[in-house]
């Protein structure tokens, strides 16, 4: 299973680090011609002009190449994206151990404490907050676009919100409402998207991308699933919803 976590740092600290590593050849460096599918996914969500400045790192800053890290990705280990500052590009970092045990003791929500409260916008300008979600089960992913594993486990998505017509749906993203238009465009995710939801996403405590909560029908929390893996595996992704939010039987 890999994972995404978005790397945050102090706004001056961030501008130190990231402009000394973009003197080193792995800030320099451009797509090469052919890159392990992993990074693949990476180059294209980076952008034409970010990927001219695309770096691989290990857990402590050193320059991987591609290669390297799509070897360790697949090993398991997760990863990190930085987008660097005032210049385009993106850093992909590798999480050290602390880093992951971090991520995966993150929530500060437990299962049966209420959702956060909010007063959100869907893409299609349409106000969403916590009552709009009563009386139902409700399936939230949380998501970014520069994650390979967000992407891979949309059509899982888009199939079980397709077989649990029962059920809300709402994806949370810290992205912006035009980068979730791209990742909407690109990806086909039916899902209802709602942008710009950093301080709620903050709030519930997730590091970790994707993450998957279902919230029962007085938007309390049943479980949680942290960093993904479940979704891209569909015979899973239905068996641990219907466990946990059973779909009622047809009216006679």
């Amino acid at each position: 299973m890999d994972v995404c976590m978005r790397l945050t740092f102090p706004r001056f600290a961030s501008a130190v680090s990231l402009a000394a590593a973009m003197c080193t050849p792995a800030f320099a460096q451009s797509k090469p011609e052919s890159i392990p599918d992993i990074v693949a996914g990476l180059y294209k969500k980076a952008g034409p002009e970010d990927a001219a400045h695309v770096a691989f790192q290990d857990e402590n800053g050193k320059a991987l190449t591609p290669e390297q890290f799509a070897a360790q990705v697949q090993a398991g280990r997760g990863y990190g994206m930085a987008k660097k500052i005032n210049v385009d590009g993106l850093a992909f970092r590798l999480l050290s151990a602390a880093q992951m045990s971090d991520f995966r003791s993150f929530a500060h929500l437990k299962a049966g404490e209420r959702f956060p409260a909010f007063d959100l916008k869907r893409l299609d300008g349409t106000a969403i907050d916590l009552s709009a979600l009563a009386g139902r089960y409700t399936l939230v992913s949380f998501y970014f676009a520069g994650c390979a594993p967000c992407v891979r486990e949309v059509p899982s998505l888009n199939a079980v919100a397709q077989r649990r017509s029962d059920l809300n749906f709402v994806a949370l993203t810290h992205d912006s409402a035009e980068e979730a238009r791209d990742f909407i465009r690109e990806t086909k995710l039916a899902w209802p998207v709602v942008p710009d939801a950093a301080k709620l996403i903050k709030t519930v405590g997730v590091k970790g991308f994707p993450s998957m909560a279902l919230l029962d029908r007085d938007g309390k929390l049943v479980d949680m699933v942290v960093g993904g893996g479940i979704a891209e595996d569909l015979p899973a992704l239905n068996s641990w919803l219907d466990q946990r939010a059973p779909m009622a039987a047809p009216a006679r």
